[in-house]
């Protein structure tokens, strides 16, 4: 594992043959500083690959200029709440309730909670709140009357892992200009949205916006 992330040192490939296995490590350095690591292995002669293992090893302190103290970070690591989602016999008196009441700055949708990131304070995040018609169907096939929407680092690899791990993946991975999103279902059959965000873009849309 390199120590030092050089401007030339974007992605190193490693393969290593193993019992008819290839493995294949790929290091990405991100505009970050912080380097990523995936781990793949093939069976077939590098036709297909499966995911094996995801890690962020992020830039801590420099002791000198040529040394870096990193450490591994878990994929699965959720990164925040992205979204509280709930059922009501009237969605819209909901919203005006909670304006005056708790003074939410509300839009068609609900609200959006604004807040700094705690390893950049320079940038925002959002947390969504929105009041559903008691009839929606979007929190289907749960028969609950919430849905909670959990912030992620890296969706795609997430989504990979979870399949393997036998986790329900309700639907595909759909891509928008402000973030990734899926749905899945926990152990008791709550519908879960995970959401990659791209919080410049959201910061573009957001109307209802509490500080």
């Amino acid at each position: 594992m390199p120590g030092q992330f050089g401007p030339d040192c974007l992605v190193n490939f490693n393969r290593i043959l193993h019992n008819s296995v290839i493995n294949r490590v790929t290091w990405t350095k991100q505009s970050n500083g912080d380097l990523k690591q995936v781990w793949q292995v093939s069976s077939d002669n590098e036709k297909t690959w499966t995911y094996q293992f995801y890690g962020i090893y992020k830039r801590k302190q420099m002791i000198n200029e040529n040394d870096t103290i990193i450490h591994l970070s878990n994929m699965k690591k959720v990164t925040g709440i992205g979204g509280i989602f709930f059922k009501c016999k009237n969605s819209n008196a909901m919203k005006d309730w909670y304006k005056t009441h708790l003074g939410l700055d509300t839009d068609q949708y609900g609200t959006n909670f604004e807040w700094r990131q705690g390893a950049d304070s320079t940038k925002y995040g959002f947390t969504q709140w929105s009041p559903f018609a008691e009839k929606t169907t979007y929190f289907e096939p749960s028969t609950k009357e919430f849905m909670i929407n959990y912030r992620v680092d890296n969706l795609e690899l997430l989504v990979e892992e979870l399949k393997k791990e036998g986790v329900t993946i309700v639907d595909k991975i759909e891509v928008f200009e402000y973030g990734k999103f899926v749905h899945i279902l926990d152990l008791e059959g709550n519908k879960i949205e995970l959401w990659e965000p791209n919080d410049i873009e959201y910061n573009k849309i957001v109307s209802g916006r509490t500080k």
